[in-house]
């Protein structure tokens, strides 16, 4: 069934194509790749990018599809382990920070967690492809 016009209307991303199912419209990302048999481009449908919403327009799927966060919404860039960290050796990252900088904190980060996990886990007979057992409850 051919897709109608008024559909066809509404702005999209560019290489994109409209599929109809199941009674919604669909915008799918496209490209051409070479056919060396045939001698001639042919086209490669890569994925869906969004929909097609009568009345609305095109919205966008995936991770940037939400409503944007809110003004002095916090911003969260640690968890787990760097919050233990922090709570058991306060003022220690913003030295590591001072003289080792962002990245040099994300290193240092790295390889104490991953040798704080081997001891844990190892110390509770479990080894990192099975953490289900970790937890004893």
């Amino acid at each position: 069934m051919p897709v109608p016009d008024e559909i066809k209307a509404y702005e999209r991303p560019r290489c994109t194509e409209i599929h109809q199912v199941r009674g919604h419209y669909y915008v799918y990302k496209t490209t051409s790749v070479w056919d060396r048999e045939r001698k001639r481009p042919r086209k490669k449908t890569l994925g869906c990018v969004g929909k097609i919403v009568p009345g609305r327009g095109f919205v966008a799927s995936g991770p940037k599809a939400g409503p944007a966060a809110p003004a002095g919404a916090p911003v969260v860039r640690e968890y787990g382990c760097w919050a233990l960290f922090d709570g058991l050796n306060p003022g220690l990252r913003e030295q590591l920070e001072e003289h080792l900088g962002e990245l040099g904190v994300r290193c240092f980060g790295s390889i104490v967690f991953c040798g704080f996990g081997q001891v844990v886990f190892s110390g509770l007979g479990v080894g990192h492809a099975d953490h289900s057992r970790a937890v004893p409850w």
